[in-house]
């Protein structure tokens, strides 16, 4: 015992006090050693004697409980300590004790995580995406053990369903994250799900399905209120017509590309509009024909 700490409480108190609080005897030491360190800390920052003796405990006993709990999972002591020594909630826990054995060791850090996944019985799905979601820093709301249960859960459900595993992945990912109306995950997922058929452009794809899930996420709240009447036609039209424009005035670097995209655009909802069947994410022939019409009419101006 330190001769500060000792002013509060002896070592035997402090025993008595941590198996009072499910503090296994084995953990006794880590226990006092934390509270001692609490100690000088708070006394530093020159906290009164009364919050020093009761919220310093408070903190140790927390942290003894944590620290043994991790141990007993057969987490390594590096992970255990950081886990327990973290200010944040069990969520941040994670990264920081994620962190701290990664950069001792990433193999073991992975381990760390199939310890987790072990001793709450998760699937891989879920160790998949919870490995997923540690190694990209995933600290805000809802935390990666969460994110990774909700996708796991949602993604089985989706497949049940008879949903691609491209639409399964997209919309229990966006689910997950729960930040998104149904509506919006919906449409994203659907939207990667046709164009993973037609486009082989990665980042065209992403920015289909994204447009099409701020169009669908804006106007309903859910998919089943999705009407996909003439006015969401249109609009889709609309989308997928600017999309082939910048991503052809890209690729060809056009100087005046911001009223070629416009001029397509126009073009490819008049040629289209009295058949949305003739809606193609794809390149065809009737792109080629607007292509050239939309050439001559920006040319022009």
């Amino acid at each position: 015992m330190s001769i500060l700490s000792d002013k509060f409480y002896s070592a035997e108190e402090l025993k008595l006090i941590a198996l009072q609080n499910n503090i296994s005897e084995e953990y006794h030491i880590d226990f006092i050693k934390k509270f001692e360190s609490e100690v000088e800390i708070m006394n530093e920052q020159e906290f009164d004697k009364e919050s020093i003796k009761t919220y310093g405990l408070k903190v140790s006993i927390a942290y003894g409980l944590k620290l043994e709990s991790e141990l007993k999972k057969g987490h390594s002591r590096a992970w255990a300590e950081s886990y327990a020594n973290s200010f944040e909630e069990h969520q941040h826990a994670f990264n920081d004790a994620y962190d701290v054995v990664k950069a001792l060791d990433l193999d073991l850090a992975i381990e760390e995580l199939r310890i987790h996944c072990k001793s709450i019985k998760a699937d891989a799905l879920y160790f998949e995406r919870f490995c997923f979601l540690m190694e990209n820093n995933a600290t805000g709301q809802p935390g990666p053990d969460d994110q990774a249960g909700t996708y796991s859960k949602v993604f089985k459900e989706q497949i049940s369903l008879g949903k691609s595993k491209i639409f399964a992945h997209h919309y229990s990912d966006l689910t997950a994250e729960d930040s998104h109306t149904e509506s919006y995950c919906y449409s994203v997922a659907k939207a990667y799900d046709e164009a993973s058929n037609v486009v082989r452009n990665e980042s065209t794809t992403r920015r289909y399905a994204y447009s099409m899930g701020d169009y669908y996420g804006n106007q309903y709240s859910s998919s089943k209120e999705i009407l996909y009447d003439e006015i969401d036609k249109l609009n889709e039209a609309e989308i997928i017509a600017k999309l082939k424009a910048i991503e052809y005035a890209a690729e060809n670097k056009l100087p005046n590309s911001e009223l070629f995209v416009q001029v397509f655009q126009d073009e490819y909802i008049k040629e289209i509009q009295p058949e949305f069947d003739k809606i193609k994410l794809a390149t065809t022939e009737l792109d080629q024909v607007i292509l050239q019409r939309a050439l001559e009419i920006s040319n022009k101006k």
